[in-house]
């Protein structure tokens, strides 16, 4: 899979939104040998939603992430535009991850990588921001990570 110049507008009804590649890979899943491809620039638009859960493998793992990759060219660079909002503990209320935003209990990955610069704002990670599972043999190579938050 090979993605390009895309920008990701949505009018949604202002709830929280899980984006990945996978929204949610339950517990049994296994995703195998899935590379994805950043060439250049791409920017996702997610400012109608007041709060999201943002991985681009995943939002969310409960099952079994293997041998996969987010990698892209010398200058591949991945904006997430999102709302400046805050949670009631004035924290921001997003969270965007360069491989899966939240590994839950049952969650493993293993063997992956991440390749790519991200920008955001909120709560940001190169590769996992909440973790409860198990990572293995997995990494961020020369990414640059911005949290561009002003509260």
């Amino acid at each position: 899979m090979t993605a390009g110049a895309l920008e990701y507008n949505n009018t949604g009804n202002n709830q929280q939104f899980n984006f990945g590649l996978f929204e949610t890979i339950s517990e049994g899943a296994l995703i195998a040998n899935v590379r994805l491809y950043i060439e250049g620039e791409i920017t996702i638009d997610l400012t109608s939603y007041p709060s999201i859960n943002f991985g681009l493998i995943a939002a969310n793992n409960y099952g079994t992430i293997t041998n996969c990759a987010v990698v892209g060219s010398t200058y591949a660079h991945i904006i997430i535009n999102v709302k400046d909002t805050v949670n009631s503990s004035d924290e921001p209320s997003h969270i965007v991850a360069g491989f899966v935003a939240t590994n839950g209990s049952t969650g493993a990955i293993s063997n992956s990588r991440v390749e790519v610069s991200i920008t955001s704002k909120g709560n940001i990670a190169g590769f996992v921001y909440s973790n409860s599972g198990t990572i293995a043999s997995s990494y961020v190579y020369g990414s640059i990570i911005n949290n561009t938050v002003s509260t």
